[in-house]
């Protein structure tokens, strides 16, 4: 297996404005073989990009178009980094330091995190920059997990919250497992406090599309096959989630 140290073997792509406001979000994703893992990243990004000043992309070694769809996605946005990365298959944990790597060319004030599979709803991205106005140092993300389709939803899901918009405090903030939880750092002299970053409660879902493009592409995306792990759901599915699964179809 690969060591760790490779993930220092980088090169970096692209420009950043150096003149920023001073309530700046910088969206940031990591994203490997898309493609060929049905990851809908380009409707992901959709949902969110009005509100990104600035896009970072960190990509791994990928067997299929992941980079050009990074480079697509870069050049639409126009403000935009893209960060090569090489990270071995198969250990979860590896992701929080790939994360940390686009941590920190992060130049917004503010950084919105998020996965391949998670969707916004554009229609409330208001909330988002009023967020950005409040005292508190990070937000807690409801979600919405989808499993097999967009009809039902996981019963028992691994988590119901976690934070995706938080202030960028420059080598302060790191993410450590899997790549979704971020934890702040309080630095005195050369001790370093390692704490739970404060964060608020924030009335917007994200929506996760669990295993839908695998499920659907399979022909298995059916309630009874989940017999005890779905619930039925009819509830708000954005746009872009609702194109990504037809596609699919």
């Amino acid at each position: 297996m690969r060591k760790i140290s490779q993930l220092r073997n980088l090169k970096y792509i692209g420009q950043i404005r150096s003149n920023m406001s001073d309530l700046t979000v910088t969206g940031l994703t990591i994203i490997k073989n898309v493609t060929l893992h049905n990851y809908p990243i380009r409707y992901a990004y959709d949902t969110i990009e009005p509100v990104l000043d600035e896009l970072i992309i960190v990509v791994g070694n990928s067997s299929d178009n992941t980079m050009e769809i990074a480079t697509d996605m870069a050049e639409k946005h126009g403000n935009a980094r893209i960060i090569k990365v090489s990270w071995p298959d198969g250990n979860p944990r590896v992701l929080g330091k790939v994360t940390n790597i686009g941590l920190r060319k992060c130049k917004g004030n503010w950084i919105y995190y998020f996965q391949a599979d998670e969707f916004a709803d554009r229609n409330k991205l208001d909330l988002i920059r009023d967020a950005l106005k409040h005292e508190t140092n990070s937000y807690l993300f409801p979600f919405v997990h989808f499993y097999g389709d967009i009809r039902h939803l996981q019963k028992y899901p691994t988590y119901k919250y976690a934070i995706r918009l938080f202030k960028n405090k420059k080598f302060g903030v790191s993410s450590d497992l899997d790549a979704w939880s971020f934890t702040g750092f309080k630095i005195y002299k050369s001790l370093q406090i390692n704490r739970i970053f404060p964060t608020s409660y924030l009335d917007f879902p994200i929506y996760h599309s669990h295993n839908i493009g695998a499920n659907a592409s399979r022909g298995i995306a059916r309630g009874d096959v989940y017999a005890g792990r779905t619930i039925e759901y009819d509830g708000f599915v954005p746009q872009e989630l609702l194109r990504f699964y037809n596609t699919l179809l």
